[in-house]
């Protein structure tokens, strides 16, 4: 990725943020130096890439984007599949509809061409097969997860989230697998994230999985509902939170009015979190903002 960077004039986003976090000061729940808010804002739109430019002119692969049928009816999730021996991937058609599921299926068919294409398996049981199959898919997905949503990416934006709606964000880390953090995540968190990152709800909570953050009932239960995003909107093109958004969200006393303002679908946990308005407005205090786990 860096190099994909260098040749766009940019230095890889991962690394801005992993030198910017310890810099950033934390008042209470908001950040010290306003100016952070914007440049972060720009770093995490880097971050947001066009997945076809780096497969195809930086990767040099092929992108073909079938219906895949009957094969996906079949299998319900068959998303994309690798051309073994070749330079192309092709991507379910139907994923152009829910673009952090193009993104992450071309990242992870591109993995499989980038990391084991041009290499034939010398495997012959069936049973080192099946585990030579794993090993790649685990391959794959880290390969997708460090090219889509590296680790000082999620922290940075997660702290930007954080910052806009006025949450501790140490708290949020650390009561993640509580019922109240559970009810945060889904109602407040987890939206402004996909909207700003390009992920999918489930790439950002198995990413949280990895890091600890999140335990696996966590992890299954953020797995288990549906959630609005602006990535579902036709009318949406660009994944921000509006100038009448954030004057909303920092103007507001009520986390629920500002969760109806975002997410025009209510949550059935909005009302467990109406007293976080309480909680949020806490004693300005300065310190470093601890970006841990």
């Amino acid at each position: 990725m860096t190099g994909f960077y260098q040749n766009r004039g940019h230095v890889w986003p991962a690394i801005q943020a992993r030198d910017l976090i310890p810099h950033i000061c934390v008042k209470g729940t908001r950040w010290a130096n306003e100016e952070d808010v914007g440049r972060v804002a720009s770093l995490l739109e880097q971050a947001r890439f066009d997945v076809n430019e780096l497969a195809e002119d930086y990767l040099g692969l092929s992108i073909s984007r079938p219906s895949l049928l009957p094969l996906d009816n079949d299998s319900g999730r068959l998303f994309g599949y690798t051309f073994t021996g070749t330079s192309e991937i092709a991507v379910c058609r139907r994923t152009l509809d829910y673009l952090p599921l193009y993104r992450t299926s071309v990242m992870h068919e591109g993995a499989h061409q980038v990391l084991h294409g041009r290499r034939a398996s010398v495997e012959n049981s069936p049973r080192a097969r099946l585990d030579d199959n794993r090993r790649k898919e685990r391959e794959a997905n880290e390969f997708m997860r460090v090219t889509l949503l590296p680790k000082p990416i999620l922290r940075l934006a997660i702290a930007y989230v954080a910052n806009i709606l006025g949450f501790p964000f140490d708290r949020l880390l650390t009561e993640a697998n509580t019922s109240r953090g559970c009810s945060q995540w889904r109602t407040y968190i987890f939206t402004p994230l996909i909207n700003r990152l390009c992920v999918s709800r489930e790439f950002i909570a198995i990413a949280l999985r990895s890091m600890g953050v999140f335990s696996e009932e966590t992890l299954n239960y953020h797995r288990s509902y549906h959630l609005n995003n602006h990535w579902l909107s036709e009318a949406y093109s660009h994944a921000t939170i509006s100038a009448a958004d954030i004057a909303l969200l920092r103007s507001s006393t009520s986390p629920t009015a500002c969760h109806r303002r975002m997410r025009p679908r209510r949550s059935t946990c909005a009302s467990r979190n109406s007293q976080q308005s309480s909680s949020a407005q806490r004693a300005p205090r300065a310190a470093v903002l601890v970006m841990s786990p």
